[in-house]
């Protein structure tokens, strides 16, 4: 546990006593260094801003603070491909590089890590890693060799058969700041979510990239891990690459605000697991997702909200979601759901075996039973159920699709990450959140998201226009 960390939600403190109590059953995962260290999920962030936009607008932002890189960058996707986003990215790099050469500087260490780039791809690839040579980089959009000798890069990715999609995204530059996009670099117009995080918090997404991308030879840390941390983390503030970094003093900022200084935070990785857990019993409702700390967190945080639980999500295909909203609505917990009507259909069927249709009228289906129901018995009143679709407004640059991930729970708690709402994420994906508890930062987040989704939604459901 970091000692950024004074007081420890209760939301904190209770999910990792649940974890505390199921995590063997993720023992066989990788990474899995946190299973028997749970504890050391609980640390802390300082928010230096968030951007809402299409991932050329995100990475846009991002690329600036790339070409004043001084020492390493990591950077990891999912999809990675020819695209407007991977242009800004390269002509980022090619900046970097010519000012290591004008210095007379050592080449600066870069990953690019990914999972998949064409769906031939993940049929023909003879392995499950694949360390890329120079001479095809520029297949990914990425610049030649000879246009970068100011960098050592790598390019490397991992698919894992048959699902385990590497579905995390994040960009930690110096070890000192973390991007935490929901965009991949393609050229999907979706519209995107990215926050920007100095803090103890960035040792964590350091340690993942190590245990799960990084060959032993090129580990900088320690081997074993043994619940603390091993690295120099140091302020951003005190960074020169912060310094120059004007006109973005603030790494993102699509809104104002308040410096809030360290944020209490859980980080919640989700290892890739092979086993689909696929359901072939027909007398069960559904296989319980792996006990991962994000399906943990997400399921206690369910279970346990008091108020309200917003989704902002591509997608809604996973049953045990269904079964914990289908809970919460009945101890009076307001849900108010956002996500796409017709998006990543072949994925669900074959992921899921149903769609993102199907499962929100299985919600409403059920909502309304026990409504009815508790309406003759006089128990406790439902809480308030509202389901929208993402409906883009007219025009060639309107995004096209709803791509980004967030939850907050009672106002407070705000999960933000590559985590769907969907079973691919939930069973197979691996995938990479963060929990923060702040009421600002939730509201501030709040309000941009539904700023941007003004006039770019329609309501599928909503309780409070239905006759009892």
């Amino acid at each position: 546990m970091d000692e950024a960390v004074a007081d420890v939600p209760s939301i904190f403190r209770d999910w990792l006593r649940y974890y505390d109590s199921v995590r063997n059953d993720d023992s066989n995962s990788t990474p899995n260094y946190f299973v028997s260290h749970p504890t050391s999920l609980q640390t802390s962030a300082i928010q230096h801003g968030i951007q809402v936009g299409i991932a050329e607008n995100i990475f846009s932002t991002i690329s600036p603070q790339l070409a004043l890189a001084e020492s390493e960058i990591l950077l990891v996707t999912c999809f990675l491909g020819p695209s407007s986003s991977t242009t800004i990215l390269a002509d980022a790099l090619q900046e970097l590089s010519q000012k290591r050469v004008s210095r007379n500087l050592q080449p600066i260490r870069a990953h690019i890590c990914f999972s998949v780039f064409s769906i031939w791809q993940q049929v023909f690839q003879p392995k499950t890693t694949c360390v890329y040579p120079p001479a095809i980089w520029t297949k990914f959009g990425l610049p030649s060799a000879d246009k970068i000798p100011g960098l050592d890069l790598t390019v490397k990715s991992i698919f894992i058969r048959p699902l385990s999609l590497i579905h995390s995204k994040y960009v930690v530059i110096d070890r000192r700041v973390v991007f935490i996009p929901s965009a991949n670099i393609s050229p999907d117009k979706w519209l995107e979510l990215c926050i920007s995080l100095t803090g103890p918090v960035v040792q964590q997404f350091i340690l993942f990239w190590e245990t799960f991308w990084a060959a032993s030879e090129d580990k900088t840390a320690t081997d074993t891990f043994n619940g603390s941390s091993q690295h120099q983390v140091l302020s951003y503030s005190d960074a020169k690459v912060l310094k120059e970094a004007k006109p973005h003093e603030q790494p993102l900022s699509d809104g104002t605000f308040v410096d809030q200084g360290q944020i209490p935070t859980v980080f919640l990785p989700q290892s890739h697991h092979r086993n689909p857990r696929f359901m072939i019993l027909p007398w069960k409702k559904f296989s319980p997702p792996p006990q991962t700390p994000l399906n943990t967190f997400l399921l206690h945080a369910f279970r346990t909200a008091t108020t309200s639980i917003s989704l902002f999500t591509p997608d809604f295909a996973c049953m045990p979601i269904i079964h914990a909203l289908t809970e919460a609505s009945q101890r009076g917990v307001d849900i108010h759901i956002t996500t796409n009507e017709n998006v990543m259909i072949l994925e669900q069927l074959c992921t899921a075996g149903t769609t993102t249709k199907r499962c929100i009228k299985l919600l409403i289906k059920r909502y309304q039973a026990l409504r009815s129901k508790g309406t003759l018995s006089g128990t406790q009143p439902m809480g308030k159920l509202l389901m929208e679709y993402f409906h883009p407004k007219e025009g060639t640059e309107e995004p096209r699709h709803l791509h980004l991930k967030m939850v907050v729970i009672d106002n407070h708690c705000l999960v933000l990450g590559s985590g769907n709402i969907d079973r691919a994420s939930w069973y197979t994906s691996q995938e990479l959140n963060i929990g923060l508890y702040s009421s600002e930062l939730a509201k501030d987040c709040m309000t941009l998201v539904e700023s941007q989704l003004m006039n770019r939604k329609r309501t599928r459901f909503d309780s409070g226009q239905e006759k009892l």
